[in-house]
């Protein structure tokens, strides 16, 4: 299944590498730059009734931060799957990412096979129970 996917994240290199494994596997990969695009496009689709499958969104961006984005989507009735990425891999951050919003949190530099991981995850949850309803990734 092809899946629409949102990678906000700063770094060009990350969404050059991320985007290209993405489309590769056959996904749609919508790119923004940091949390307010990437909150505006996630709102947009949303409206519109084309939510994306899977947000990837970085933690750390300039003008906001992907706390601050996920807290406004989740403020603004966005209730798809977000999976923080950071390079701050502490418990105590993931317990941050998990709090303001996100279903899940994969530390950077994130490996294809974890990222697959993922995506396979979120695909066979969204084949299986209704997508207003995410669960979080129990590993």
């Amino acid at each position: 299944m092809s899946l629409s996917i949102l990678l906000v994240d700063d770094s060009e290199a990350i969404q050059r590498l991320m985007g290209k494994l993405l489309k590769d596997a056959g996904h749609k990969v919508t790119l923004t730059m940091d949390g307010r695009e990437g909150a505006a496009a996630a709102l947009k689709h949303h409206r519109a009734g084309k939510s994306f499958h899977i947000i990837f969104m970085d933690m750390d961006m300039p003008r906001m931060n992907g706390h601050a984005a996920t807290r406004k989507l989740r403020e603004r009735g966005y209730t798809g799957i977000i999976v923080a990425l950071t390079s701050l891999n502490m418990p105590a951050d993931r317990r941050k990412c998990l709090e303001v919003g996100c279903n899940d949190y994969a530390a950077k530099p994130i490996s294809k096979p974890k990222l697959m991981a993922i995506i396979d995850f979120y695909e066979r949850q969204q084949k299986t129970s209704e997508p207003d309803q995410p669960e979080a990734n129990p590993n």
